[in-house]
């Protein structure tokens, strides 16, 4: 839509859809997703999913894809967005076997004591507390 077509009109950008400086659950989603990636196609992808999950609170995964389809994303992020808007839809899905995904894969499956490193949160925590000084 060229700009002088939405003369009259109301719209909406993705500031407009938080509310009181709050992220919205879908907004959240796509954090818990990683479906930010670069952010080149963020705000789209959002508004379209929102503008979805208003006209369809469980949408199916075809229903997600045609709805995102006119945004493009560079980073190739559109599962991670398939997951975020089943998760601001609350749709549950089977949990992923992790040695199940390396099984017919060349690379080694990653060692458990890899997957989280409580070194690591401390560090994180550690830091942010020095900035905050």
């Amino acid at each position: 839509m060229l700009a002088h077509e939405a003369s009259g009109r109301s719209i909406t950008t993705i500031e407009g859809i938080a509310a009181g400086g709050r992220l919205t659950p879908l907004q959240e989603a796509f954090i818990e997703a990683d479906a930010l990636q670069c952010g080149f196609c963020t705000s789209g992808m959002v508004l379209s999913c929102q503008r979805l999950l208003d006209r369809n609170p469980k949408p199916s995964r075809p229903e997600i894809r045609e709805a995102i389809s006119g945004n493009l994303c560079r980073c190739g992020t559109y599962n991670h967005v398939f997951d975020a808007v089943e998760r601001a839809a609350g749709i549950t899905k089977a949990s992923v076997d992790e040695s199940a995904l390396f099984a017919h894969s060349r690379l080694p499956t990653p060692d458990s004591r890899l997957l989280d490193d409580s070194r690591v949160a401390r560090a994180t925590l550690e830091a942010l507390e020095a900035e905050e000084v």
